[in-house]
């Protein structure tokens, strides 16, 4: 009896259409699998296609190949699939208050980010950082066909599509350098 390779039910979304099915991920990441540079689709199984508009049908295939760079998130669904431990691969990261606008899509969200992040990295090809990155504690402020929850407890944006970002000075949840040092702020 052959064994189904993990994978994860995900909501994938492009300009113009939603895309819900399952992404085999073989026990990857599934920011992982997306960011794969080897790779410019992702195949997908039991897919529902919608559209926008109140007259389109759902539309369902059995295998799908869709192309990365039409990506502009994808939304876990259910229990979110991922290794427990990715060996020699820890990286330091802090919590980051952060505004992502995607074409449509108004994203306030958490990034995890290495210290001293800046916005540049989110945007810029040179920075290192993955095509596909996840998002937590997400607030979606503009959803253009409904196709994202406005509450979420995780995305995955692709880089490369965001339009603008505002990323907070401080890692969050980080008292302010004055206090950090023992001083007293102003006006004590």
């Amino acid at each position: 009896m052959p064994i189904d390779p993990p994978s994860a039910i995900v909501d994938v979304v492009t300009a113009n259409h939603l895309y819900r099915g399952q992404v085999t991920t073989g026990g990857r990441r599934l920011a992982d699998v997306l960011s794969d540079s080897s790779r410019a689709t992702v195949e997908m199984h039991d897919v529902v296609v919608r559209s926008p508009g109140e007259q389109s049908e759902d539309r369902h295939g059995h295998h799908l190949i869709l192309s990365k760079k039409d990506i502009l998130l994808v939304v876990p669904q259910g229990r979110y699939e991922a290794p427990i431990r990715r060996h020699n691969n820890y990286q330091l990261k802090q919590p980051y208050p952060v505004m992502v606008v995607l074409p449509g899509y108004v994203v306030i969200a958490v990034a995890h980010l290495p210290p001293r992040a800046n916005p540049w990295m989110l945007i810029d090809d040179s920075a290192g950082l993955p095509a596909f990155f996840g998002l937590t504690e997400v607030t979606v402020q503009s959803s253009p066909h409904g196709f994202v929850p406005s509450q979420c407890e995780t995305v995955i944006v692709h880089r490369r599509r965001i339009e603008a970002v505002e990323l907070c000075q401080e890692p969050a949840g980080k008292p302010p350098l004055e206090l950090a040092a023992g001083t007293p702020a102003s006006g004590d």
